[in-house]
């Protein structure tokens, strides 16, 4: 048996800035209470590593407890970004900030404010309470609407001279340029029966997930079967899962090591170790590793 881990898998460079901040801070400021919103990124295994080393996970409505707590805290804004709200809440507290959000993210927060400052309908293209939508709302004060899918375009109210479609970044790029076309047919169904509605499509699906399919097909194909590792609340690694699943039926979605059914991978030649933007390399080397140590003998 012969166990190979995708190259092109692993952090992506926004993840892997988000998590480089932070041991940094962690380790700059071994005496103060570190805290983060939210889970850093979707993943439990690095969310554990962290917390070992002093990273403490809360939530918004935490904030004041903090201050009362600990007046001296660093409050990290994790990789898929906060509302404006959030960071007003956190100078109101005289907390010590920390913005460790994906710099993609952050520049789609000032497309959004941008696009809502001149009057625009924005139609965002993702899960409605994912944490980057929820801060991207923020954004535009929640004056958008947010949908999954191209079933949910009819429920949309089109009367808007000025529209806009964008796209959370993690999702999947051709479910994202499909719903554009179809919208973009039926408003051109609604400007050929008297409407005068200007459209616009930001394509602003994360090159980073999207570059990885190509490779991730390829990676699957040549393997007997795919472990695909990821949280399984990541929205990109829900997405190249699928992919992966549709090179290769033998693909098997797991989250830890204790997932894995062997009575299935022990009859395959070679297995192959993949994983989400948001997957550690040292826990898929770990995945690895342990399948290697079972079949040594």
């Amino acid at each position: 048996m012969k166990v190979i881990i995708d190259k092109f898998s692993g952090f992506c460079h926004g993840v892997l800035k988000t998590i480089e901040t932070t041991e940094k801070i962690l380790a700059k400021n071994p005496d103060k209470h570190i805290f983060v919103l939210g889970e850093i990124i979707h993943n439990h295994k690095e969310i554990t590593r962290l917390g070992n080393i002093g990273l403490k996970t809360i939530e918004v409505s935490d904030l004041e407890e903090v201050a009362h707590d600990y007046p001296d805290s660093i409050i990290i804004i994790r990789a898929h970004g906060e509302p404006p709200s959030t960071y007003k809440k956190v100078k109101d507290l005289n907390l010590n900030l920390i913005d460790a959000t994906c710099a993609r993210v952050k520049s789609l927060q000032r497309i959004v404010e941008k696009y809502h400052s001149n009057g625009y309908y924005i139609i965002i293209f993702g899960k409605e309470q994912h944490p980057e939508v929820i801060g991207l709302r923020g954004f535009c004060e929640d004056e958008c609407d947010v949908i999954q899918n191209s079933d949910q375009i009819e429920n949309l109210n089109l009367k808007n001279n000025n529209v806009v479609l964008i796209s959370q970044t993690t999702m999947n790029k051709k479910q994202f340029l499909n719903t554009a076309e179809i919208l973009n047919r039926k408003i051109n169904d609604l400007n050929n029966s008297g409407s005068n509605i200007n459209f616009e499509i930001v394509d602003s699906t994360c090159k980073a997930v999207t570059n990885r399919e190509d490779s991730l097909i390829e990676f699957a194909k040549s393997v007997d079967c795919v472990l695909f590792v990821s949280g399984k609340n990541s929205s990109n690694g829900q997405s190249l899962y699928q992919t992966a699943l549709l090179a290769n039926p033998n693909t098997f979605f797991i989250e830890s090591f204790d997932e894995i059914d062997f009575s299935i991978i022990e009859k395959m030649n070679t297995i192959g170790i993949s994983g989400a933007t948001s997957t550690p390399n040292w826990y898929m080397e770990e995945i690895k590793n342990a399948i290697e140590q079972k079949y040594s003998n």
